[in-house]
């Protein structure tokens, strides 16, 4: 049999998946060298449940008993090593290791609930960021910024599933729909845009809010709670700071829409009637006054009145585009390039021959040139006769 001290060296490195010599590959056949009793020996010690058993009775081993018992049998010539404090310090030990866990457990519990209550504020790309500094060049950045200030709690705010908020009794004569919406806010700012402006607004929690012509928004100093509400009228694109405690509701007159974090386009209409949300990434919930619920995917636009919610898959690219200012495209159909183009410019596009829509371009355009000649550019790379008057770009083929 191999030589004890070797084998022992062996069995060490082969129990605590030490490491061994390159190309020594006899470790497994060690343990066909030992007797019966030592294989069940090795056995044991590979059970975690055994090796946590000998550990308790080593625990309760009589140091004090072994000593008188070694001692009697050597004539008593044998001294008991020197006693210490080990059983105070054990004691205390061990209250200081249970003092410990708890305080990591505290920490780790602390670190989790400021983890999941804590704000991420959203990434701005490069893109988005040349966009604003590009509208404010162009002079197509300004708004009316305004305080609004609620002395008195007037309303409830509207619940997360969109059922309108009721006014109390302490409700002022006349309040509007805004009012009844962020009664709560207690002081309040509203951002109003002009005609044809633009304007680029961060939110108290981070979040980015890219508000088009014509739109007003209303939002609290602060956010707090489980819920960051917002009023809108217009149409604004959305990029969401993520906070998973705290829900983002956007209200207008006739729906909320609903998330955490995410991208997404709210578009009234100029009576308020109809709300329209294109989500480009994430998920939102959407819901109508009236208790009409559903969640959106990426790609999909929901139309909602006061009591119905309809659903359509959309091209988010137009969406995209007019937030980051640009589009550089490559063998696109002409219908879609000049679905960009008039959402850019609130044109709309009408095709004599709706097979000129399906005509290859590919190409670059920037929102912040006028809109002359990027529609030259089209038809000197088309051939085509681009016409438009206030509000509509008509497209036809070219008449010698």
């Amino acid at each position: 049999m191999e030589d004890p001290i070797l084998l022992s060296d062996r069995l060490f490195e082969s129990l605590t998946g030490s490491d061994v010599p390159a190309g020594n590959d006899d470790i497994a056949g060690v343990r066909d060298e030992l007797s019966p009793e030592l294989k069940a020996f090795v056995d044991d010690l590979h059970n975690p449940d055994y090796v946590d058993s000998q550990i308790g009775q080593m625990g309760r081993f009589d140091v004090d008993a072994a000593w008188r018992m070694v001692s009697g049998q050597a004539g008593g010539n044998i001294a008991p090593a020197r006693r210490t404090r080990r059983p105070l310090l054990r004691g205390w030990f061990r209250w200081m290791s249970v003092a410990a866990v708890v305080a990591i457990l505290a920490g780790v519990a602390m670190y989790m609930r400021d983890s999941h209550n804590a704000t991420i504020p959203p990434v701005i790309s490069e893109e988005i960021a040349r966009a604003i500094e590009l509208s404010g060049e162009r002079g197509l950045t300004a708004a009316v910024i305004e305080k609004k200030s609620y002395p008195v709690r007037s309303a409830v705010p509207a619940a997360a599933s969109g059922s309108k908020a009721q006014a109390e009794t302490s409700s002022p004569a006349g309040a509007d729909s805004e009012d009844e919406v962020v009664a709560e806010m207690l002081s309040a700012t509203k951002v109003t845009t002009y005609h044809d402006k633009e304007f680029w607004l961060t939110l108290p929690d981070g979040t980015l809010v890219h508000l088009g012509a014509n739109t007003r928004i209303i939002y609290p100093d602060r956010f707090a709670g489980d819920s960051r509400d917002v009023y809108l009228e217009g149409e604004a694109y959305f990029i969401v700071a993520k906070n998973k405690a705290s829900r983002f509701v956007v209200h207008t007159k006739v729906a909320t829409t609903t998330v955490y974090g995410t991208e997404f386009d709210v578009i009234t209409s100029d009576d308020d009637a109809l709300c329209r949300v294109v989500l480009v990434r994430g998920s939102v919930g959407v819901a109508t006054l009236s208790g009409c619920e559903l969640e959106l995917s990426p790609g999909q636009e929901a139309r909602m009145t006061d009591e119905s919610i309809t659903v359509s898959d959309v091209d988010v690219t137009p969406y995209e585009a007019w937030n980051t200012g640009r589009i550089d495209f490559t063998d696109w159909p002409l219908g879609k390039v000049m679905s960009v183009i008039g959402k850019w410019y609130g044109h709309s596009v009408r095709f004599d021959d709706e097979s000129l829509s399906q005509i290859r371009i590919s190409g670059s355009f920037n929102r912040y040139e006028t809109l002359g000649p990027t529609l030259d550019a089209i038809s000197t790379i088309t051939g085509l006769d681009i016409g438009r008057d206030s509000d509509r770009i008509t497209i036809r083929q070219h008449i010698r």
